[in-house]
């Protein structure tokens, strides 16, 4: 099986607040199911 990738764009100001909190979480709940969360700066 191959793995599913999640791109997470990186903002900036209020954004990156929820980013901040967010991503960790995001992260622990993706990693057991074989999926990849990767930033990409878009700015």
């Amino acid at each position: 099986m191959t793995t599913s990738k999640i791109i997470w764009t990186k903002t900036d100001e209020a954004p990156a607040l929820a980013t901040h909190c967010l991503l960790p979480i995001i992260r622990k709940f993706t990693a057991g199911c074989d999926i990849e969360v990767e930033t990409r700066d878009i700015s």
